[in-house]
């Protein structure tokens, strides 16, 4: 059906292709919705100067045509042929019927999320902005809004090219657009406000023809339907929308479980699907005036799980996949969840994530929840364990993989750990560099050596198998047991691993204890094998190792981390470095520490981090 479905609507396409379409739809709803979300805006701009020097700087840039991509760096916002380009690594996509058009492109250096990105259209709220803070002079912002969607419209019509290929992309485009354009409504052109509903027009009936829907269903298809949630607010209002905000909460109560992770159980990919849920509440809030009780207790538990895997200061760890990608966009770290920890009741968060503002105004209220639950000390969520204890917060992977088992997004991971001491990430994962940029540069990211734990020396832990995009972690090992222990002052959890090859009975136990005016985590790894094995510990950014004396690694430069203490019978030490990718993209260079291990039928090598004796740095 999926492949055959799009050959049913050719004819319809080819239609809109010719320019041949209906005319203008009623526009009343997203004039109304404009003439709200301008009085909210202004309500909360008006008195914050900080605020406006933010957006002010975002205006300024969308104003100049220049957008950040992800991690990869700035680019032109294109024009022409230059919309279905990667203007990064030059490789253009053809004016192709979407089902014929190779978005992987597998055997060519292109990552096809560049194109997406700029064609997300997110800097149009960014030139909103610019319309709002110089309501006397919006002209500029207000006519190149004009010529960029129909710029954009002109070289990719309906259903054609790689910028229609994904319905996900599909519907954080439409939001946008009709985000933006609902906020400067007022002072679009007559001629283009036809040319422009009916655009939002295509775009819905593209999420209602070709939904990404599978045997599990993923955060594509959770996209699929806010698009159709919030088109519908403006497009079908009435009946019609409540059913589609309905649908989308139903899924969002399958897809987030008990716990509160999304399935697919990668962080970032969490925060990203929380957004979607957020921007349907504020919409559902804005029309009918109050939040569904379905819809309010899968925000609320979503947001305790953010809270929960999360360091002190609203930051999530990275696990899995990280592609950085958001539905709105005001230039934060896509770990940053603090807006919504804010929306979820959370008092006295720092937000600087306009994000918060945004979806205040589209709700027209300050929060979604009355008030926030406290975070356990020690506890286990959805396949992560988490200890806290005095600004150090340490986060182990366990459990099976996500989006029941079929680990669309997972790395070859189990017991690994990320540690964050105040707002200072101390050890790491490598993260998530590109999707389809090359084979062997994904492969590096989501096998186990890019992680901390005990692997073969050398080796890796699993192979994978074929994936959608290049491999798949799919059957690679997990924790089979886990354990708590709720000490106020020494709190603790362990994970275990029966077998990996040749390696057995695989135990890791972390504490945390208080010391001094610091915190000592310590980690026990115990196992059993044939074979050489080896740890890594991979080190955030600044974070420079040095060795000193056997069993012992001291750090330099402006870090938290006074030193390592290692205990082992036998072993050797390494240093090395890596690139370590906090946002899809982006590199900074990083360094680690190897210990090298000796075949035995009982390796144990304990690991103590001293944290909180020195300068602390952020690098977020």
């Amino acid at each position: 059906m999926h492949k055959l479905k799009p050959y049913a609507y050719f004819p319809a396409y080819v239609l809109a292709r010719s320019g041949a379409r209906p005319g203008r739809l009623n526009d009343g709803a997203l004039a109304s919705m404009g003439a709200a979300l301008r009085a909210e805006l202004s309500r909360r701009i008006d008195p914050d100067a900080a605020l406006k020097e933010r957006m002010r700087k975002r205006a300024t840039s969308a104003l100049n045509r220049k957008w950040g991509v992800l991690g990869f760096g700035e680019l032109d916002i294109p024009t022409g042929e230059g919309w279905w380009r990667d203007g990064f690594h030059g490789h253009q996509w053809p004016l192709s019927y979407f089902p014929q058009v190779d978005f992987v492109a597998s055997e060519i250096r292109s990552d096809v999320k560049v194109p997406w990105e700029l064609s997300r259209f997110q800097y149009t709220l960014w030139l909103a902005e610019g319309a709002l803070l110089d309501p006397e002079d919006s002209d500029p912002y207000v006519r190149l809004f004009e010529t960029l969607v129909d710029d954009w419209t002109e070289a990719n019509p309906p259903g054609w090219g790689v910028n229609w290929t994904v319905a996900m992309e599909v519907a954080i485009r439409a939001v946008n657009l009709l985000v933006a354009g609902a906020v400067i409504y007022d002072r679009l052109d007559e001629a283009f406000r036809g040319r422009f509903i009916r655009l939002l027009d295509d775009h819905y009936r593209f999420i209602l023809r070709f939904p990404e829907t599978s045997d599990v269903n993923g955060n594509h298809y959770l996209a699929n339907l806010m698009g159709t949630a919030v088109l519908s607010s403006v497009l079908a209002p009435g009946a019609e929308f409540l059913q589609r905000v309905e649908d989308f909460a139903l899924e969002a109560d399958r897809q987030f479980e008990v716990d509160g992770s999304h399935l697919e159980r990668a962080p970032v990919y969490h925060r990203l699907c929380l957004d979607m849920v957020a921007i349907v509440a504020a919409v559902q809030i804005a029309t009918v005036g109050t939040l569904s009780p379905r819809l309010r207790d899968v925000f609320a538990r979503a947001v305790r799980f953010a809270e929960f895997v999360s360091g002190m200061d609203w930051i999530l760890p990275i696990f899995g996949d990280c592609d950085g990608g958001k539905v709105l966009e005001f230039g934060t770290s896509p770990r940053d969840f603090s807006a919504l920890a804010s929306l979820g009741g959370q008092d006295g968060v720092p937000s600087q994530d306009d994000l918060l503002i945004w979806l205040q105004a589209i709700a027209g209220r300050e929060t979604f929840l009355d008030e926030a639950d406290d975070v356990p000390l020690v506890g286990e969520k959805s396949g992560f364990l988490r200890l806290g204890l005095g600004g150090a917060t340490a986060v182990m992977r366990v459990g099976a993989q996500g989006l029941k088992g079929r680990a669309s997004h997972d790395h070859d991971d189990a017991l690994s750990i990320w540690l964050r001491y105040r707002e200072r990430d101390i050890v790491v994962d490598r993260g998530c560099h590109s999707y389809t940029l090359d084979p062997a540069l994904r492969e590096s990211f989501i096998f186990s050596g890019a992680h901390n734990l005990v692997q073969p020396r050398g080796g890796r832990r699993y192979d994978g198998r074929p994936g959608s995009i290049y491999l798949s972690m799919r059957g690679a090992p997990y924790c089979y047991d886990t354990g708590l222990e709720e000490d106020g002052k020494c709190p603790s959890f362990n994970g275990a691993i029966r077998e990996v090859g040749e390696i057995r009975e695989i135990r890791r136990q972390v504490r945390a204890v208080t010391l001094g005016q610091g915190v000592e985590i310590e980690v026990c790894d115990t196992w059993s094998s044939d074979i050489e094995t080896e740890l890594n510990w991979h080190f955030g950014p600044g974070i420079i190792p040095k060795s000193e004396d056997r069993g012992v690694i001291r750090f330099c430069g402006d870090t938290a981390l006074q030193s390592l203490m290692v205990d082992s019978a036998e072993f050797e030490t390494e240093m090395f470095e890596f690139e370590f990718h906090p946002n899809y993209g982006r590199t900074e260079k990083c360094r680690g520490v190897r210990f090298l291990v000796p075949a035995s039928q009982d390796c144990r090598l304990v690991s103590r981090f001293r944290l909180g004796f020195g300068e602390i740095g952020s690098s977020e």
